[in-house]
């Protein structure tokens, strides 16, 4: 079972099996078999590949995904469409409607991706990636449609529907618990523009993601979480997980525009608490300043940088400032619901 081979070129004639690569349980291949055994297994490797590439809308699958890596949506789309056609891809047209599903997300063709993966149940039921995406299609639409000005709720509450289903049916699939906290991170966000409390959401999405090994953007994430329950719960305990999270956001693989702007707006937010409650704010929006600046210089259109730096001017008693990047988030993104709230209040 523990086998490692690794071949270069595509399948066929151009294939190249790096024998010297192989290895079974660590063992070089040589070690264990004859050389004459070898080349025969090197023959069928690339004999398998020319067939491959022979079989009636494989090809066209192959060439579809080599574009899709391009960017060439134009031609993965059409590839894809010749290779669901094919009737000897009948046993892998679960595995084509996959990879399609990548180029609609790609495209943010949303609807017609909710439609693909309905049909590609009933090719291949019980399949984990079809009700992932199923939830991820869902929370697109819901993005998209909140971008126009309509509203999300309803869409958001699909996609917590179809990431829960997906934790029932498959409970160690992490891109369904991914999408469930980002869903629940969403609907607290959602009614925090409302004016509601958006604690219990935000409490979800951090317990979904309650685990010790997190990538960098699932640390972000659950940073995020913490950050707007502690505004509405403020909880020392709370606050430092918060930093951790954000300083494990910032490790390899990660977005640091992001995170030191998620690490500014919690020092931000820290220091409003100390101006309500009449303390001195100052070190608390130094400390912001540093990763707003910082989140600034590696992304200067981050609307959510501008925002929070219009806050901090504004409890730093600068008006001026304040409206000048308040100004520049809505510039950026017009539809910005706290930038205008606070822009508001500093004019």
């Amino acid at each position: 079972r523990d086998v490692q081979a690794m071949v270069l070129g595509g399948h066929g004639d151009d294939m190249v099996p790096l024998v010297r690569y192989a290895t079974i349980a660590g063992v070089p291949v040589s070690e264990w078999l004859p050389p004459d055994r070898i080349e025969s297994l090197v023959a069928r490797a690339e004999a398998a590949g020319l067939a491959v590439e022979g079989v009636d809308g494989l090809k066209d699958l192959l060439q579809s995904v080599r574009a899709l890596c391009r960017g060439d949506l134009r031609r993965a789309e059409e590839g894809f469409g010749r290779a669901l056609r094919s009737p000897d891809l009948q046993v892998t047209a679960g595995r084509v409607m996959m990879a399609k599903v990548v180029l609609l997300i790609r495209q943010r063709k949303y609807a017609e991706l909710l439609a693909d993966l309905e049909e590609a149940e009933l090719i291949h039921p019980n399949q984990p990636w079809t009700s992932v995406n199923k939830g991820f299609a869902w929370f697109g639409m819901a993005i998209e449609g909140a971008r126009r000005g309509e509203p999300a709720d309803a869409r958001l509450q699909n996609a917590r529907a179809a990431f829960e289903d997906s934790l029932r049916k498959f409970p160690s699939e992490p891109e369904s618990r991914k999408g469930l906290a980002m869903t629940h991170w969403r609907l607290g966000i959602a009614d925090r523009e409302r004016g509601e409390p958006g604690a219990v959401h935000f409490a979800r999405a951090a317990e979904v993601l309650a685990s010790p090994t997190l990538p960098p953007s699932l640390h972000l994430l659950r940073g995020l979480c913490r950050s707007h329950l502690w505004v509405e719960r403020p909880d020392e305990a709370l606050f430092e997980g918060m930093l951790r999270d954000f300083e494990a956001a910032l490790g390899p693989g990660s977005t640091p525009s992001m995170a030191h702007m998620a690490r500014g707006g919690a020092w931000c937010e820290r220091g409003w608490k100390d101006l309500e409650a009449g303390r001195d704010p100052g070190a608390h929006f130094e400390k912001a300043l540093f990763d707003l600046n910082r989140s600034l210089e590696l992304d200067p259109e981050m609307a959510e940088t501008h925002c929070t730096l219009g806050v901090v001017a504004l409890g730093r008693g600068q008006p001026a400032e304040a409206i000048r990047h308040l100004e520049t988030a809505l510039r950026i993104e017009p539809r910005f619901w706290l930038a205008k709230r606070h822009l508001a209040g500093a004019c």
